[in-house]
């Protein structure tokens, strides 16, 4: 494995995306020393005793001196930590994000930073419905996608080193605007999230001890991900309100004709919906 070299990282918010990445940079000698920072110290206490992080802070002063700042915090909470660590970040350092929401944060995280500070936004698309540091694993980011996102004036040279950074760890990665990241991730992902909350409450609602008792793997790996943080959720759906909305546009929609076959009995017109998606999920995976 090779990629850039960091001395001193600085992992702000070490759970399942920052440790990992701790995990595998670590083990191919591309990080040095890692100080992780967050507010909860017994989630810090396990990122030392699993050795993803050689040191532990609950201060935004242990910035300083780093060389790479990953932000690893909530969407929702990005841009406040961004001017909360700019006072102490060193000049040259490269700050980075792995947050499922870019448009207007980018630019936001970009301008709450120092001039002499390199801020390009990135999203590995790799996780699970699992969070802290006791989700960290090696081998996260091997085959996923990861979505770079520079903000306007960005310098090619950082962006590169982003780009390079998750290559390092196996990610498939592209470069892609802020706006339409967001349309594809509202579509992909953050609509799946929203229906398999949806998908849990209607089934669950009435018969939920029946139900859990005798569900298989279709229902349980169509609601896994409604064990999701609603918080960060909550966030995320906000955040990308307008991409989201449309694409709960076009999913009502699909919904409704689905619906309206099955009100009139109408299994060839149901059965060439069903055919059209299968037809479209096997487009993707060629």
């Amino acid at each position: 494995m090779t990629g850039p070299r960091f001395e001193r990282v600085a992992i702000v918010g070490v759970g399942l995306i920052g440790g990992s990445l701790a995990l595998d940079c670590r083990a191919a000698g591309l990080w040095g020393s890692v100080v992780g920072i967050g507010r909860t110290r017994a989630n810090l206490d396990l990122a030392l005793s699993r050795h993803l992080i050689d040191e532990a802070s609950q201060a935004a002063a242990a910035v300083a001196g780093a060389d790479l700042c990953l932000l690893a915090t909530p969407v929702g909470s990005l841009v406040a930590m961004a001017a909360a660590l700019a006072p102490y970040l060193s000049p040259g350092c490269l700050v980075t994000d792995v947050g499922s929401v870019k448009g207007g944060i980018v630019e936001k995280v970009a301008a709450a930073l120092p001039r002499e500070v390199d801020f390009v936004g990135s999203h590995p698309i790799a996780g699970s419905e699992q969070h802290g540091a006791v989700a960290a694993h090696n081998g996260l980011f091997a085959g996923a996608p990861c979505i770079v996102c520079p903000p306007a004036g960005a310098r090619g040279a950082a962006v590169a080193r982003v780009c390079d950074l998750w290559a390092a760890v196996g990610a498939r990665v592209e470069v892609m605007d802020a706006e339409r990241h967001d349309r594809i991730l509202a579509a992909i992902s953050h609509l799946p999230h929203v229906v398999a909350y949806a998908l849990a409450s209607a089934a669950l609602e009435r018969e939920g001890e029946a139900c859990g008792r005798l569900a298989g793997s279709g229902f349980r790996d169509t609601t896994r991900i409604a064990r999701s943080s609603p918080e960060l959720w909550r966030d995320i759906a906000l955040l990308n309100r307008d991409a989201l909305l449309a694409a709960l546009d076009r999913f009502e929609l699909h919904l409704a004709a689905m619906r309206a076959a099955v009100c009139r009995n109408d299994g060839e017109g149901l059965a060439a919906q069903f055919a059209a998606a299968r037809a479209a999920m096997e487009k993707i995976d060629e």
